[in-house]
């Protein structure tokens, strides 16, 4: 690993350190593996089914990266997560231990199950190409919508189609008493992970934020790990 996990590196490097990282966190999990898979640096994770009572483990590679994770029904893919609904239900917006992740038509879709730093986003939203362009004055960058629909792509999932039911891994997004909303560097620290027990039979989706100039990954993306595993028999 890159001591000062500079944004550029020489020829050959990343891809060298990605091979380094595939076994990362992939060791100490309860159960049977059914996915293992490196989210590379301003990468995504190609839409996948998880079974009810299997888990997602989102694990933080480098420290300070952040993860959109999208969840639909897998019985109906119009009926994806919903933050308002996950908020009102739960009657927190704080993701963490014990809190399901309601559907837009109401159904449980998953519940968090481990969660080593304690900071999520049910924010809803996710970086874009046009948000980009308000926000810094550049356009084409790197961003999770278009990461999200690249994962959705087996599904037919256009732009258009993408809803704003994500909610993010490690993200630490505070509201402050006037109004202001602010974004921070992401606490998280290599090994952190965040845990989604699925309450019924979903789809998931994923990116590993991509961006240079948002503080929520320091500035720097980095890979993330998911492993989707089936827990070992109580």
């Amino acid at each position: 690993m890159k001591p000062d996990l500079k944004t550029y590196w020489k020829p050959g490097e990343h891809v060298a350190w990605d091979d380094e990282l595939k076994d990362f966190g992939s060791a100490d999990v309860p159960g049977e593996i059914l996915h293992d898979v490196l989210v590379p640096a301003r990468g995504f994770l190609r839409a996948r089914v998880v079974e009810a009572g299997d888990v997602i483990r989102i694990v933080n590679v480098a420290g300070q990266q952040v993860m959109d994770v999208m969840l639909y029904d897998a019985d109906n893919i119009k009926n994806v997560a919903s933050m308002s609904n996950t908020i009102l239900a739960g009657g927190t917006n704080k993701l963490t231990t014990g809190v399901t992740i309601y559907a837009k038509q109401g159904q449980k879709l998953a519940t968090v199950g481990l969660d080593t730093r304690g900071v999520a986003a049910a924010d809803g939203g996710y970086c874009s190409d046009a948000v980009n362009e308000l926000r810094y004055g550049i356009e084409g960058s790197p961003n999770c919508k278009q990461n999200l629909v690249a994962a959705m792509a087996d599904y037919g999932m256009t732009p258009d189609d993408l809803e704003e039911g994500c909610f993010t891994a490690f993200l630490k997004l505070e509201h402050d008493h006037d109004g202001t909303t602010r974004l921070y560097p992401s606490p998280s620290e290599p090994g952190d992970i965040f845990e989604l027990v699925a309450e019924r039979r979903i789809i998931v989706s994923a990116s590993a934020c991509p961006s240079e100039r948002a503080v929520t990954n320091n500035h720097n993306p980095t890979p993330m790990k998911v492993i989707i595993y089936r827990p070992d028999a109580a």
